[in-house]
């Protein structure tokens, strides 16, 4: 599955319609109004300017690695001001940036490096997950995501 597909089919088949459709779409079945309509219109058309990319679990496995170099490991303490230091020397290809990986290979790998001790977590509920990445502001950068449920549906916070 790609997320990034479901959630462009799952959102227009709700803009064409104004139903969610048989998918998993909690706030397209609670929420049918013309404020869902522009936010999901608004974010199909981000989607579509965003720069795509899509990583194997070793890629999600190096990134996340990365991520701890920078972020401290889940037992140490990392001032916030150091985090977003380097973050702000980060320069994205884009200003939209869309970054998908599968959630469950990259919880084993990290029960593999040894960063956690919830080895037997129920993984049946982990899938796919993507992060859109918007630097247009010059303020700050606004970061939203996203997770698959199923081949058809997608859940993002409201």
């Amino acid at each position: 599955m790609i997320l990034y597909k479901t959630i462009a089919l799952q959102f227009g088949r709700f803009l064409e319609t104004g139903r969610p459709g048989n998918e998993f779409d909690l706030v397209g079945r609670k929420f049918p109004r013309e404020e869902t309509r522009v936010d999901r219109r608004a974010l199909l058309s981000e989607l579509s300017k965003a720069r795509i990319y899509l990583l194997d679990h070793r890629a999600a496995n190096y990134l996340d690695s990365l991520r701890m170099d920078v972020q401290g490991m889940p037992w140490e303490t990392r001032e916030d001001s150091e985090i977003q230091a380097y973050v702000r020397e980060v320069n994205f290809p884009r200003e939209l940036v869309w970054v998908e990986f599968d959630a469950r290979h990259l919880w084993m790998d990290r029960v593999t490096r040894g960063l956690t001790t919830m080895a037997g977590l129920d993984l049946r509920h982990l899938s796919q997950r993507g992060f859109l990445f918007d630097n247009r502001s010059e303020g700050a950068m606004t970061v939203r995501l996203f997770n698959g449920v199923t081949d058809r549906a997608s859940f993002s916070p409201w």
